[in-house]
């Protein structure tokens, strides 16, 4: 008989393995926790899924249906919360020694019930925790003596509470005008980070009271619809409820997480989003012409034409350049508002919005206008800076452009139809014009446009227009109200920016005037002593006062003893002692006056003839050829004249083309009329260039993506099927400063294409460059005659998205085909006992997936050639716990003394991970950020097995003692070697040692044979699973 019984504990054994452990208490326990995290403590103790298991393993295999309690602890974010010592609703919990068990939320809900724990009130329980870290603990102790049979084991758990949806469309009091067949589209936006299985609960009501906030009136109206859907947009049709007009109805959306059946609470109002209200009415059209004023430095007048229809006006700003800036409103019941408490020298967009709901209504809602812009001067200016808003709609479909426009055609611009006077180009064009304001009783006012595109619908698509006024421009009707508006104001000057200084309207003695009445021309003399050391320098030279500053850098005058060229001059009188007096140096007849060339030096330069006995009357002409002149100094050809008649100076301007050279000539007012004729010259420094940058301007925030002279600057296009464009900055660098350099030598070309209307500019803030130009070649060439040339390039790839494994093709569907494999090894089991049957085989096939595509380098110039691929999939064995009767113990089932079986429990299998991510940096050759590529196959869970048996008659007549078990783990590994492209490993179990102690003898009048059966022995040498071995 005893040898019979060792013969059944080596069919018991199965691929086990003993593991032997030394610790201070005879269980483990083990919490594990299912993402995502419920924030509420509740959530465990009603959930039907399984969102957490604690599992139990009795490492004293002495142990036998031992009644335990369980304790629980929950710390953290000053909670300190603990189960009580009596659970009221919760089952009995028997371990057994070798036996695993696990118990999942259901299993032990009552203890996360509120009558079951200590150190939380209802309040809390009822709400989520507080975000943060939270220690989950568990204590195992004997029911009966109250022992303590386990360590404390936590898991710890970062709970963290999303954000609900952020709503979108229809915008908070938007008004949407109804349709015949409407079509309203409702969005929102996921802010989630940990949640998972997200649906979404779509509501919209009608609101019965509208004068009450919406906050409060949504919850007292009934549902109108509601839809529960997984993407974050909602097309309203004609299939839902219709809505009325002259209604005001109000929309959220409930984010909800869902494992199984239950919700997971893990968002913060429940998953509720913020209420939005909007007015379905009748058609409200927008407010039109769109004017800003600068009234000074830190308020703007805003004015516009609305309808009878309109009941209430808002008008909305922000900063530009500001990202996310939030919009601040004004409201008005006027077409005019005053905005104040502005920031000088800043660029606010604006929008102006219209609403036909009655006064009565305690929430209106307003039909915007397009944004439109307007810039707070520096300093407070004299005259006002109006902005008509006429920049290109981004909604235009039509883009393609018209090359047909001639003069006298009219084109939109926003909400103003453009006359056009004058024209060059054939698209882009260039020219002058002007718009007419409705409300400003048809005044017409000028505007010019530089490098604009028309489409064939006659709509401005790109370019600005901007507003200025020109009394010279015969084609525009002169009117009082502009003159009263704009007052007369150079050609050219956008009115849209405000001067950077404090002028000083110039009084004029019609006495000194010459018969020209050249608006450029500044005819305040002032006397010498009374210059400004500290000017302030305009847009606008015409406008500025005095300039002494770089007066010591004019070259020294010839000796005044030189008189050469007096017989010439045909005037007796010429050279006798008279000079020219500039800048407190005297200058002779026939000197040459050398200025050294500064923008800000041009302005203003006041020359005066002198040694008279008193002051008399000096006619001064100023000669020059230019290619463009003033057209009032035009004497024929590019020959030009300005004249100044004065008794104290002549102040003359600098500032025609490459004009660097002029002659002044000089009569006094006398009997013999002396003269004197002195050549000016403009001396420009020899300058080069220093550097040359290309920038992504597009993220404010990131000032890495720089690209220098001869480098690229890249751009991925994303989408080639669409056009995209990106905001770039161009800037250069000089050997001398900037205002020593003349506009007129500081060019720009793209792709050799010049570009004129970024001449005299050292950076462009805004250039965008879009995808349909792939490579674009920018130079800048600065300096005359002698250049100095840089080029940068910026340059658009493709995306590229294409599929790539990072593995040789088929090698998943070959580890596919070896898994058929599997039930055949299985089967190899029932050697040792007949188990094959009671095995699950579930395959998870092996799926790769992978990409190979381009995207831009946010820390470089650059873009990476990015390599991602993954790997998964393998399978799983599992098995119930099973009881296979053992046919040798019958005898003492039959003589119902104890019942014995074979307990066994599977679940193991292998996985399949792998994987690589890193990237190539454009026009490198070596991988950065190179994770090294794997691809392996490895084991995973066990087998666990033992002895059960159960008493059938009273202990006093037997002395029973049955134990026995062990647990085996799967072994091995399979890797894939990138060198060779070989696949090769094995999965395994281990040999087994199995431990068994039996013993059943009769104490009483009972007769069996005596069963004593203790040791430890091997059965089972090491039996392979899985195995593979193949070149790819």
């Amino acid at each position: 008989m005893k040898n019979l019984f060792k013969n059944i504990y080596v069919l018991v054994l199965l691929l086990f393995s003993a593991a032997g452990y030394s610790q201070l208490y005879p269980v483990q326990v083990t919490p594990v926790f299912n993402s995502p995290y419920s924030v509420k403590i509740s959530d465990y103790a009603t959930s039907m899924d399984t969102k957490m298991q604690l599992l139990i393993n009795p490492t004293d295999i002495a142990i036998s249906q031992r009644q335990v309690r369980i304790k629980l602890y929950i710390q953290g974010n000053g909670l300190n919360i603990q189960s009580s010592d009596f659970i009221q609703g919760q089952r009995p919990i028997f371990i057994n020694g070798g036996e695993l068990q696990t118990l999942t939320n259901t299993d032990i809900a009552a203890l996360f019930r509120l009558e079951n724990l200590q150190g939380i009130s209802p309040v809390q329980y009822a709400n989520p925790l507080p975000e943060g870290m939270y220690n989950f603990c568990f204590e195992l102790y004997d029911f009966v003596t109250n022992q303590k049979i386990s360590q404390k084991s936590c898991a710890s758990l970062y709970l963290i509470l999303n954000d609900p949806p952020l709503l979108n469309t229809p915008q908070k009091n938007e008004q949407i005008a109804s349709t015949e067949f409407p079509n309203i589209l409702f969005t929102w936006t996921p802010r989630q980070i940990n949640a998972t299985n997200i649906s979404y609960k779509f509501e919209l009501k009608q609101l019965i009271d509208p004068t009450l906030d919406p906050q409060f009136a949504f919850q007292m109206s009934p549902i109108l619809y509601e839809e529960t859907l997984f993407s974050t947009a909602l097309l309203y049709n004609l299939s839902m409820p219709i809505l009325t007009p002259g209604l005001r109805y109000a929309w959220r959306v409930r984010a909800i997480s869902t494992t199984g059946l239950s919700e997971n609470a893990v968002f913060k109002n429940d998953g509720y989003s913020e209420i939005y209200s909007f007015k379905y009415t009748a058609s409200c059209t927008a407010p039109t012409f769109l004017l800003s004023e600068s009234q000074n430095s830190k308020s703007v007048k805003i004015t516009w034409q609305g309808v009878p229809e309109h009941t209430r006006y808002q008008v909305q700003y922000k900063k530009q350049d500001v990202p996310n800036a939030q919009w601040f409103s004004t409201n008005s019941l006027n077409t005019q508002s005053l905005i104040t408490n502005l920031e000088p020298g800043i660029t606010y967009q604006f929008r102006v919005g219209s609403s036909c709901d009655p006064a009565a209504d305690g929430i209106q809602s307003f039909t915007y206008s397009g944004v439109s812009t307007f810039t707070t001067p520096v300093e407070t200016s004299g005259v006002p800076a109006y902005n008509c808003g006429i920049v290109p709609q981004i909604n235009i479909e039509n883009q393609n452009p018209l090359l047909n426009l001639i003069e006298s055609e009219t084109f939109k611009a926003g909400d103003f139809p453009v006359t056009v006077l004058e024209l060059e180009g054939n698209g882009p064009y260039t020219g002058k014009g002007y718009i007419i304001v409705p409300y400003l009783n048809e005044t017409k006012i000028a505007v010019q446009f530089d490098n604009i595109t028309i489409n064939t619908d006659y709509q401005l698509i790109d370019g600005v227009v901007v507003t200025v006024y020109d009394p010279d421009w015969k084609n525009v009707v002169g009117d009082p109200v502009i003159e009263d508006i704009f007052d007369p104001q150079t050609e050219g000057e956008e009115v849209a920016e405000a001067s950077t200084e404090d002028q000083t309207e110039n009084k004029t003695d019609p006495k000194n005037v010459d018969e020209s009445t050249n608006p450029d021309q500044n005819t305040d003399n002032k006397d010498p002593d009374t210059t400004n050391e500290n000017p302030i320098v305009t847009t606008d030279p015409v406008d500025n006062q005095d300039t002494e500053t770089g007066a010591d850098k004019v070259n020294e005058p010839t000796s005044p003893n030189n008189n050469s060229g007096v017989e010439n001059a045909g005037n007796p009188a010429t050279g006798k002692g008279y000079f020219v007096e500039y800048r407190n140096k005297k200058y002779y007849n026939n000197d040459k006056i050398n200025i050294p060339f500064s923008r800000n030096g041009l302005v203003s330069n006041r020359f005066k003839m002198k040694e008279f006995e008193k002051d008399i009357n000096v006619k001064y002409e100023l000669s020059y050829e230019s290619e463009k002149g003033v057209i009032s100094e035009n004497v024929g050809g590019n020959n030009y004249l300005k004249k100044i008649e004065s008794i104290k100076e002549a102040d003359f301007i600098f500032r025609y083309d490459n004009t660097f050279k002029y002659q002044l000539k000089s009569v006094a007012d006398i009997d013999k009329k002396p003269d004197l004729s002195n050549e000016i010259n403009l001396i420009v420094k020899p300058v080069q260039l220093k550097f040359l940058k290309a920038i992504d301007n597009s993220d404010k925030d990131n000032t890495k993506r720089v690209a220098s002279a001869t480098q690229t600057l890249y751009y991925v296009d994303k989408s080639p099927n669409t056009k995209d464009n990106r905001r770039t900055k161009f800037s250069i660098g000089f050997s001398i400063p900037i205002d020593e350099v003349p506009s007129q030598n500081i060019k720009w070309k793209f792709n050799e294409d010049y570009k004129p209307e970024y001449q005299g500019l050292e950076s462009m803030d805004y250039v965008y460059m879009y995808d349909n130009l792939k490579d674009v070649k920018v130079k800048s060439i600065v300096g005359y005659p002698t250049e100095s040339i840089m080029n940068v390039n910026v340059k658009w790839v493709d995306k590229n998205a294409v599929a790539w494994s990072f593995v040789p093709a088929g090698i998943s569907q070959a580890i596919n085909s070896s898994f058929e494999e599997i039930d055949g090894n299985l089967k190899k089991l029932d050697r040792y006992v007949k188990i094959s049957k009671f095995l699950k085989l579930k395959v998870d096939k092996v799926k790769i997936n992978g990409s190979k595509y381009n995207e831009e380098d946010s820390e470089s110039r650059l873009y990476k050639k990015m390599e991602v691929s993954s790997v998964s999939g393998g399978f799983v064995v599992e098995t119930p716990e099973k009881v296979i009767p053992i046919p040798a113990l019958a005898v003492l089932s039959r003589a119902e003394i104890v019942d014995v079986g074979l307990y066994f429990k599977a679940s193991f299998g292998v996985e399949v991970e792998g994987g690589v991510e890193r990237y190539i940096l454009a026009e490198q050759t070596k991988y950065v950020n190179n994770k090294k590529a794997f691809f392996k196959i490895g084991p995973k869970g066990t087998i666990t097995a033992g002895i059960k048996a159960e008493l059938l008659i009273a202990k006093d007549q037997v002395t029973f003692d049955v134990r026995g078990g062990a647990e085996v783990s799967l072994k091995g590994d399979i890797n894939y070697n990138f060198a060779d492209k070989k696949l090769a490993g094995e999965i395994y179990f281990p040999p087994v040692i199995f431990f068994a102690n039996v013993q059943i003898e009769t104490k009483g009048f009972i007769e069996f044979e005596l069963v004593d059966y203790q040791k430890s022995l091997e059965v089972t040498d090491k039996f392979t699973i899985y195995e593979y071995n193949k070149q790819f």
